[in-house]
């Protein structure tokens, strides 16, 4: 249960961060820096599934 906890957080905490980044590149477009965290975070993502 507790681990299933913690899965919880980390899937929100990774949305979380790919909608901020996804704010970000498209607030500041041209930003290689934001680009190379989206990909990474779909990455990430395609990982923990």
């Amino acid at each position: 249960m507790r681990y299933e906890q913690c899965f919880e957080i980390s899937n929100l905490l990774v949305l979380v961060l790919r909608t901020t980044f996804f704010l970000a590149s498209y607030f500041v477009p041209g930003t290689s820096t934001s680009t190379n965290f989206g990909t990474s975070f779909e990455a990430l993502d395609l990982n923990n599934h």
